[in-house]
């Protein structure tokens, strides 16, 4: 009988929730964009979206996977890690919600880039939170992991901006 620790799945759920949280999204096949949707002028081509997320959640994985299991560091930081990954996943998530899924319009409204735009921005305000967490604590060395997906964040506000502005290219 396989024996795992409650602990194991809890940390293996907190640190894959990044994942977790897109992966409804990857699966009703929402998270892309249709052929007449606008385009932010600095929009890469979608293939870029699959290869750089799946890497984006793979490096956060294992910085949150490695603080939750590693032992040397306090109860307290882990706690910290926990609480903001999963505060982080469900901006993501309804950043996702909001840009991404939209039913009865064709197309996205300006709201929908307004709202995602806004998303985006405390998601760039909660990295910057956790960066300082990191730097100031004991696990500085996870930021190279952290980095990564901050710098992605910021690229895709200034998508999300120019989409809200109307800075898009002709497809």
């Amino acid at each position: 009988m396989l024996n795992i620790q409650p602990s194991i799945i809890k940390n293996i759920a907190i640190s894959a929730s990044p994942f977790l949280i897109s992966l409804p999204f990857t699966v009703l096949d929402v998270n892309k964009f249709e052929k007449d949707n606008d385009k932010a002028l600095w929009q890469p081509p979608g293939y870029v979206f699959g290869i750089v997320w799946p890497l984006l959640y793979i490096s956060l994985f294992y910085m949150n996977y490695s603080i939750l299991t590693n032992p040397k560091i306090s109860e307290g930081l882990k706690k910290i890690i926990a609480r903001d990954t999963l505060i982080e996943s469900g901006l993501q998530g309804l950043w996702l919600y909001i840009f991404r899924f939209n039913e009865q319009v064709k197309g996205r409204t300006n709201n929908q880039y307004f709202f995602g735009m806004i998303t985006l921005l405390s998601l760039l305000c909660f990295g910057v939170y956790r960066i300082s967490i990191l730097i100031k604590s004991e696990v500085r060395q996870y930021l190279y992991n952290y980095l990564p997906y901050f710098i992605w964040i910021n690229f895709a506000s200034i998508l999300g901006y120019q989409l809200f502005m109307g800075i898009t290219k002709k497809v």
